[in-house]
């Protein structure tokens, strides 16, 4: 045993303990080597039965007086006139450890003890840590462990039990949950994985540019990384059609969503677009309607009947409306067209919907393309959504023909699979726990794409500042969570009550921790941790380097 490794020693039992925490005493001249967070090796003396322990600083350090009570007179003015005396009086520290397990070899195994008293508790080298907390098997670098600035915490891309078992990140504004989304598209195009972005704040736009940080040289050259943007060719903004980005250069490529292939998931399109039960009755009906319809837009004079043949657009659908009304109108005149029972009522504020929808110009633009996600199946390519300039039901409805389109294209993948990873950025917005039961068939089609994917390396990447507002889905469909900090008690009791791996302690540090500081809860790990994130080495629209 190295001696100056010694930290301090396992204190008797006091009454209120856990069967899982130990306290230790250390003296003052130790006291600087205690840091929350901090992971500690914990050997038993002969006489309580030789064991090593694994253990983690979740409390203190508490520093107490040595020779005389705390509130007595001698303590007190030492304190307060301390300008007066030459030296403090002498003290100890009380530190309250988490026991993670036993020691066995470089592995930590459940254990159903604990240390005794007098047990020596030890600091251990980075490369302990490492080897005992399994860090050194990823590729995708995240950060440090809080504590040790030279372990780095890494996930594994290369293995399916990870990312394709689905990612959540939370965060309050200003907790630094975009940057370690930025990191995760960072390592994840380096990988070889095809990222997908739905950017809600246009935040995602300049990745093309290394970061402009002026210390961002000096604090990524630990990672063995620098200031460097993602390959221009590996890289592409998109916008809706009669929407602005945030890009600066211009570039980036206009797409439309074509209201057919949302209108094949007929629940999901009622469900976005908040129809009543009568009125997705009504939708239904009139897409039966449309789709049994040759509809054309200009003459050809090489097609004999004329004209050149398309499909229906929103515009047709609110058309057949008209025509339905006029219809129900006309039906004592003997009219043959009929809309079933449903009522005029009905179909009125459906048109008032659909028009809606139209005005914004987001969809059947004629000019423009639509998704195409064969081509966003690219090895190392990251796609950017921009979708800072339209309204939430726009919003979602491109996250639901990106599911779909996606994952079909998964389907029908042929030769080497490539893996994407798909970012949904305020994901309450999409699916809210408020609104579950009015989107059972949104829900059960992202639960089908989430568990089925996972075979053909699909990921779905939740990011979130409001999981309260999420439904309980979609925590079971996270096995990977890295949560920064969360004030709001709602908050935080949702990711208590969904992560059953972490500690009490370690929940109850969260409100306190700095930008960039996470817990993180995966598959990939036996044990929650927490972690620093790195500082991403590509440039976010409206820079704040750790926002």
């Amino acid at each position: 045993m190295d001696k100056t490794n010694i930290i301090g020693y396992i204190h008797f039992d006091r009454p209120g303990l856990k069967s899982f925490e130990s306290e230790a005493l250390v003296k003052s001249s130790r006291v600087s080597t205690l840091l929350r967070n901090k992971f500690v090796k914990i050997t038993n003396q002969k006489d309580s039965g030789e064991k090593l322990f694994l253990g983690r600083v979740i409390e203190g350090p508490f520093f107490s007086p040595q020779e005389v009570n705390r509130d007595s007179s001698l303590a007190e003015v030492a304190v307060l006139e301390g300008e007066m005396f030459p030296s403090t009086p002498n003290f100890y520290a009380l530190i309250k450890i988490e026991i993670l397990g036993e020691i066995i070899g470089t592995s930590v195994k459940t254990t159903g003890t604990r240390p005794g008293p007098r047990a020596t508790v030890e600091s251990l080298s980075s490369k302990e840590i490492a080897e005992i907390l399994e860090l050194d098997q990823g590729d995708m670098v995240l950060g440090n462990l809080e504590g040790y600035d030279d372990v780095f915490v890494k996930l594994d891309s290369r293995v399916n039990k990870v990312l394709p078992r689905n990612i959540g990140i939370f965060g309050t504004v200003g907790s630094g949950k975009t940057n370690t989304a930025q990191d995760l598209i960072e390592e994840a195009s380096a990988a070889g994985w095809a990222v997908v972005i739905v950017d809600v704040e246009g935040e995602y736009t300049a990745m093309d540019s290394p970061n402009p940080d002026p210390n961002a040289k000096f604090l990524l050259e630990r990672f063995s990384k620098k200031p460097v943007g993602i390959p221009k060719e590996n890289f592409n903004v998109y916008k809706l059609a009669g929407s602005e980005s945030t890009r600066v250069e211009r570039d980036e490529r206009e797409i439309t969503i074509l209201i057919r292939e949302i209108a094949e998931e007929e629940s999901m399109l009622s469900e976005i677009i908040e129809a009543t039960e009568a009125q997705s009755s009504a939708l239904a009906l009139l897409i039966s309607r449309v789709s049994g319809k040759n509809f054309s837009e200009e003459k050809d004079p090489f097609n004999k009947t004329g004209y050149i043949k398309r499909p229906y657009t929103l515009q047709d659908l609110i058309n057949e409306i008209g025509i339905v009304l006029r219809s129900k109108k006309n039906k004592e005149e003997g009219d043959a067209e009929q809309a079933g029972d449903i009522s005029s009522v009905t179909f009125r504020p459906l048109r008032r919907k659909l028009t809606m929808l139209q005005r914004t110009g987001v969809f059947d633009a004629p000019t423009v393309s639509s998704i195409n996600a064969k081509a966003l199946l690219k090895s190392g390519k990251v796609s950017v959504f921009d979708v800072s300039q339209i309204g939430d039901i726009e919003k979602n409805l491109l996250i639901a023909t990106l599911l779909t389109k996606i994952y079909d294209a998964k389907k029908d993948e042929v030769g080497d699979i490539i893996p994407i990873l798909l970012m949904i950025e305020e994901a309450h917005t999409f699916i809210s726990k408020d609104k579950v039961d009015k989107m059972r068939e949104t829900l059960a089609k992202v639960k089908e794409i989430a568990r089925r994917g996972r075979k053909r390396w699909v990921s779905l990447c939740f990011i979130s500042q409001q999981p309260s507002h999420l439904p309980m889905e979609i925590f079971e469909l996270t096995n990977t969570r890295i949560v920064h900090k969360v004030r709001s008690e709602q908050n935080l009791n949702m990711l208590k009550v969904t992560s059953g791996n972490v500690t009490d302690q370690m929940w109850d540090s969260l409100p306190g921790f700095g930008t960039g500081q996470a817990i993180l809860d995966s598959t990939q790990f036996k044990n929650p941790m927490v972690i620093q994130s790195r500082l991403c080495e590509t440039k976010r629209h409206f820079d704040n380097p750790r926002r």
